[in-house]
């Protein structure tokens, strides 16, 4: 069974978190073992997601500055043998969760990326993106108009989308 661990900030309800949320509640559980990992609080949707019964790992960092988050979020990697880690796209999730993901022996990292232009804190997500997507596996986009953006705007190769 391939075990896919959700790595998100809070699972709280947004777009993002609905669509994840679905794709979770959707995986046939004889092939998959999916499971939620929140840096922060679970959120409605994570206890959503709890009650629906899946793993869900919560208040691994206490705040952005807790370096105690990414040695918690190998142990866990290590801990439950993640085959794929899915990462939503925010600066701390992508740059932690790929280190630890590295370190770990995740061999398949997913980026999932909701975003198009304009957005809070752009030039550090785009930094982070940029030193962290070499190291991703694939990433998601939401169609293939949001392709094409990726690929002009961010510079991230059509191939690993």
């Amino acid at each position: 069974m391939t075990t896919v661990l959700f790595l998100e900030t809070s699972f709280r309800v947004g777009g993002t978190e609905m669509s994840l949320s679905r794709l979770i509640q959707g995986m046939d559980r004889s092939r998959f073992r999916p499971m939620l990992c929140c840096f922060y609080e679970r959120g409605p949707l994570g206890e959503k997601m709890k009650n629906a019964g899946v793993t869900v790992y919560e208040n691994l960092a206490r705040g952005r500055l807790d370096f105690t988050a990414p040695w918690k979020l190998w142990k866990l990697l290590k801990k439950e043998k993640v085959d794929i880690l899915y990462m939503v796209n925010q600066p701390l999730i992508q740059f932690w969760g790929t280190a630890c993901a590295i370190a770990a022996g995740v061999r398949v990292r997913i980026a999932g990326i909701g975003s198009m232009g304009k957005v809070h804190r752009v030039r550090r997500r785009l930094f982070i993106n940029r030193l962290v997507f070499p190291f991703v596996t694939r990433v998601r986009a939401l169609s293939f108009t949001h392709k094409n953006y990726l690929v002009r705007e961010e510079k991230i190769p059509a191939g690993k989308i």
